[in-house]
């Protein structure tokens, strides 16, 4: 499998003598410790396997005393509560995965969101995609445009409060999610990569050859 490495920043900008990721010490809160990995509910079983494959990634890498739960979806009962609780990987882009357009403004970089019309009272974020109500145009590093596309792929780091980090991973093809799901599982840290693969189909598995090549990385 061909995966070209590039050197970027790591995970919050904090790795240990191999090269893996470390939380940062909070003041000792239990909660830090555990991790949830959000997936569209209707993505493709390729998306939901390479989310499995990220849970996996922190178990090890982490040690993680409470785990990394997956497969969990954004439309699983109690999520709302549940993803204040822990630290969340959000895998896929805001038109899959309703928690990349909730937690996409504390991530740098970031999808650049247009909302064509407000959502309406009951409407689910799926049927407000559908009907054409939100669209993703670019990628928003540093308050910078950058172009979206297939081919292109974000690796988004934030926090909502001092303990609650958030990765967001995605891109604006199947295949670009797959491909930023191999980076961070390989050590990669934030920045908009081009991704290359060849291209699946909704049904199949992430593609056997997926390589990525850092394109902008946030500034220090």
């Amino acid at each position: 499998m061909l995966r070209r490495k590039v050197t970027g920043r790591k995970l919050f900008g904090q790795n240990n003598e191999e090269g893996g990721i470390k939380l940062p010490s909070v003041g000792g809160l239990s909660l830090r410790r555990s991790w949830m990995v959000i997936v569209g509910a209707e993505a493709p079983d390729g998306e939901k396997a390479n989310a499995s494959e990220i849970a996996t990634y922190l178990r090890r890498k982490l040690n993680l005393s409470l785990g990394a739960f997956v497969p969990i979806t954004d439309e699983t009962p109690g999520i709302n509560f549940l993803s204040n609780l822990t630290n969340v990987v959000v895998v896929g882009g805001p038109l899959a995965n309703e928690y990349a357009y909730l937690l996409n403004d504390y991530c740098n970089p970031k999808y650049k969101i247009i909302e064509v019309r407000p959502r309406e009272e009951g409407e689910t974020h799926r049927d407000w995609v559908a009907a054409g109500g939100l669209i993703v145009e670019n990628i928003i590093m540093d308050e910078t445009d950058y172009d979206g596309g297939a081919g292109r792929g974000l690796m988004g780091f934030g926090q909502r409060r001092f303990f609650d980090k958030i990765v967001m991973i995605g891109g604006f093809a199947y295949a670009d999610t797959c491909t930023i799901g191999l980076a961070f599982r390989e050590g990669m840290g934030a920045g908009i990569y081009d991704c290359t693969y060849t291209e699946p189909t909704a049904e199949d598995p992430c593609p056997p050859d997926m390589s990525y090549a850092l394109s902008a990385e946030p500034a220090e």
